[in-house]
């Protein structure tokens, strides 16, 4: 290679560093974008299970279940054909999934209440708690199909998350049964 070719190459490889430095002061400087901090999750009643004391929900048939923690921690429960202990696990977790209504949306200007099913509502929960008691009415499911409208015990209409919801809807038709021991095979002869 001789020294022209040489010197002909150093001189663009200068000129394109020089452009680059050139094109990196000229273009804006971006800054790292900021994470935008996740709402709270607003709660529909206390966000503790502990202190839930006892909560009922009833359909607009008449059916329901009423689970109570006792001393001790102890649940029992009451529905239409039953009065006894409850098993204290699917208790335990129904009261957790009571605490853990989530308010996915409040309505400024809500739709007559018999449009969203809350004139005659489907469903009534009441919750006693350490602070005191609420009386939550269900609705119909939103037309999104991503929650149900409630009205709140201060007359708000909200909508709360469809999950929710839903498991403790199941409480009517599958009742947390405590279980019984299974009785021991008799020795055989």
């Amino acid at each position: 290679m001789s020294q022209r070719n040489a010197w002909l190459l150093l001189v663009i490889l200068a000129g394109l560093v020089g452009l680059g430095w050139y094109l990196n002061q000229r273009s804006p400087q971006t800054q790292a974008p900021t994470a935008t901090p996740a709402p709270t999750p607003a709660f529909l009643i206390v966000n503790d299970s502990t202190q839930i004391v006892n909560f009922s929900l009833l359909d607009a048939s008449g059916e329901y279940t009423s689970l109570a923690r006792g001393a001790g921690g102890v649940w029992t429960m009451e529905t239409r054909a039953f009065n006894g202990m409850a098993d204290p696990g699917q208790a335990e977790s129904a009261a957790a999934q009571v605490s853990a209504l989530r308010i996915v949306n409040t309505l400024d200007y809500p739709p007559a209440l018999a449009e969203i099913g809350l004139e005659l509502p489907a469903y009534t929960l009441k919750v006693t708690s350490t602070t005191g008691e609420q009386i939550i009415l269900i609705g119909n499911a939103t037309v999104t199909g991503s929650g149900y409208y409630i009205l709140d015990p201060g007359g708000k209409v909200q909508v709360v998350s469809k999950f929710g919801i839903d498991a403790l809807l199941n409480l009517l038709s599958a009742p947390p049964y405590a279980q019984t021991p299974a009785p021991s095979p008799e020795a055989a002869p």
